[in-house]
């Protein structure tokens, strides 16, 4: 924790980039328009109706709905923040207008708690998410105000916070988030208007985690008595069950006891070393710790957050970037567990991980980080959304049959929501700065208009990554100034070089590019990666993966489909791994790179009869054939098939011959 980065707004940023245009223009024609059709459709406006009293019935759908809308507009204020549309704020207003209706004199704002069971909020804050719904709203709010000047829905998010903290803070009711959340936002709280209660409540609700203050424990002995208790949840994913079986499944051990691992509560952060529990629930967490260890200056809790952050990428992590591979409680379980085709790997966790990534990077300046939220941007998060932009992947294994397939919506719409305001802010994890340095951390072809010791800068970055490793750089400064400008040299690449006139620039240990110099009028910089296909192999204890490789080229991971590879691919094996060819495979996407190489394809018809052979009666099989994988953000956007990332190498019958 060495450094402090400050994030450029939306304003500053402006992409032109002939990848990430497709996904962004998709984003804010296709899916924000979609997903508010389907916010008015599944209920989740009319829940605001009812709390206010101005439609009749009861709570409709999941009891955290309410994020949904608010996640919605979080992502329509960030395309607000970008260009105007009438019809997008005449959107965002109707739905403000709805929120502040719904809003309790008092500040409060649950619309499950206040339809159903007014008397008991607070009541289960480890599962009915009044927190984590809060929390959402402020990031709504800081995202609505900062796009429009409108402060209408900030000051209500204010007046929630508000009385939050006196319920939580100044009157010390026991009790702490069951999904983090609400501590990221309120930090956004904090740095968007400087009150420092705020930053006390996020540090409180942070402290409190494994300790008996943190209530679940007690929650988790008077449920009887709790908000939602008999309350069905028909979660996507899961056989629908009450809310209390839930809470003893999650919260209790085999034996009772309790176990607050699923809620990162099983000891103060500050001694936790793994990672652990409920993936997404972890990454809000060690975002908003991340947060509060730049601003406090703590140490003790960002040295937690490094041997945590070691733990999930070398012992818990698949090679997607995505985290979480217990489909029964959605989060980690122990060191190499990493199934395939069971892996649950949430979207939600693949944007949490980038959240946790950015602060991270935006506290140390360590490529790393920005390595890792590079690889999950390409690989875990976008194979998320598909290329049309209506259908999304809740869970994304990285070995899946025909009928794993993406879905328009879901009970539990929590990815497609954090998908789109992602999509909607990517400009904001581009650059960052320093007082006297600008830093890029992802070759983005885009703009970065700043002022730099007083002086106006402009930087375009123009390239056509991920599928080349070639992007050049034009700078432009009002005056002359000494300043460094750092270009990330990725993690995967073998050779990275920087080139500004005659002059040639190296990597530090930090893993970037440092050009320290006098900038004077316009200058150009060119930046070449190596960039070439690899084979994976992952470590031994991994034990679906032994023997088995895995694609990759650049930041961008491959699969193999049915689609390409007609067959069962499990008969498939890899050959010869060092004539890979890489080509343009337009057709699935504009610019895409496929990969090519040689295989053996197993005859299954010489097994007829047998299930097992010793070596010396081993079936002559092993047809030489060919291969294609394509990227692995892009599968499942053609007829359905099977898909697998990591395949088999070399054939028994043809290592028998030799």
């Amino acid at each position: 924790m060495n450094c402090r980065h400050r994030q450029f707004s939306l304003k500053n940023v402006r992409i032109h980039d002939r990848f990430w245009d497709q996904w962004k223009r998709n984003n804010r024609e296709t899916t924000l328009p979609y997903q508010y059709y389907q916010l008015i459709k599944s209920g989740r406006v009319a829940n605001f109706l009812k709390a206010a009293g101005r439609q009749p019935g009861g709570y409709t759908g999941m009891v955290f709905n309410d994020s949904d809308v608010y996640k919605w507009i979080e992502a329509a204020s960030y395309e607000l923040q970008r260009r105007s549309s009438p019809e997008l704020l005449q959107q965002t207003d109707y739905l403000i207008d709805v929120i502040l209706d719904a809003q309790a004199a008092d500040g409060y704002l649950n619309t499950y708690i206040m339809i159903e069971e007014p008397e008991k909020r607070w009541t289960n804050l480890g599962m009915m998410h009044e927190l984590y719904c809060a929390g959402h709203l402020i990031e709504a709010a800081a995202a609505h105000r900062e796009a429009t000047g409108d402060s209408r829905l900030f000051r209500a998010a204010e007046k929630f916070a508000d009385l939050i903290h006196r319920e939580f803070l100044l009157n010390q009711r026991i009790g702490a988030p069951g999904h983090e959340e609400i501590e990221l936002a309120l930090m956004r709280l904090y740095r968007a208007g400087g009150d420092g209660k705020y930053l006390d409540l996020a540090r409180l609700f942070i402290e409190r985690r494994g300790t008996e203050a943190s209530g679940f424990r007690q929650e988790a002995e008077r449920l009887p008595q709790a908000a939602g208790f008999g309350l069905l949840f028909p979660v996507d994913n899961f056989k629908p069950k009450t809310m209390h079986e839930f809470y003893r499944e999650f919260y209790l051990a085999g034996d009772g006891s309790y176990d607050g691992r699923y809620a990162q509560d099983h000891i103060p952060l500050r001694k936790q070393r793994t990672a652990e529990g409920h993936a997404v629930r972890a990454m809000y967490l060690y975002s908003a710790a991340a947060d509060i260890a730049a601003e406090t200056g703590d140490r003790e809790l960002f040295s937690a957050l490094e041997a945590i952050w070691s733990n999930m990428t070398l012992r818990r992590m698949y090679a997607t970037g995505g985290i979480g591979s217990a489909v029964e409680m959605e989060g980690f379980t122990r060191d190499y567990d990493l199934p395939n085709r069971q892996a649950y790997a949430e979207t939600c966790a693949a944007v949490g991980s980038i959240l946790w990534n950015f602060r991270m990077l935006s506290c140390t300046g360590a490529g790393k980080y920005a390595d890792l939220l590079e690889l999950v941007l390409f690989n875990g998060f976008l194979a998320g959304v598909s290329a049309g932009g209506r259908e999304f992947f809740y869970v994304n294994p990285l070995s899946a049959e025909k009928d794993h397939r993406r879905k328009g919506w879901f009970s539990v719409a929590c990815c497609p929501t954090n998908a789109v305001r992602l999509l909607a802010s990517l400009e904001t994890y581009i650059y960052t700065g320093t007082s006297q340095d600008i830093w890029v951390h992802l070759y983005i072809s885009s703009t970065l208009t700043a002022d730099i010791d007083q002086a106006a800068l402009s930087l375009t970055q123009e390239g056509s990554y991920p599928w080349s490793g070639s992007v050049r750089f034009r700078l432009s400064i009002s005056s002359p100034r000494h300043f460094t400008l750092y270009l990330r040299r990725p993690g995967w690449s073998s050779s990275c070089r920087a080139k500004v006139k005659d002059a040639e620039y190296k990597t530090d240990k930090n893993g970037y590019i440092p050009i320290s110099r006098r900038w004077e009028g316009e200058e150009e910089i060119e930046l070449t990666i190596q960039m070439e296909p690899e084979a994976l192999t992952s470590h031994p204890l991994v034990a679906g993966n032994i023997g088995k490789r895995a694609l990759q080229r650049g930041p961008v991971l491959y699969c193999l489909e049915t689609a390409d590879n007609p067959g069962d691919l499990d008969l498939l094996r890899l050959a010869d791994l060092s004539k890979l060819a890489a080509s343009e495979m337009p057709e699935l996407f504009d610019g895409c790179i496929a990969l090519q190489g040689d295989a053996l394809r197993h005859n299954p018809d010489v097994w007829v009869g047998r299930l097992y052979a010793k070596k010396a009666d081993l079936p002559e099989s092993g047809e030489k054939t060919s291969f294609t994988a394509v990227p692995y953000c892009l599968w499942g956007n053609r007829e359905p098939g099977q898909m697998r990332v990591w395949l088999p190498c070399g054939c028994p019958a043809d290592q028998n011959k030799s």
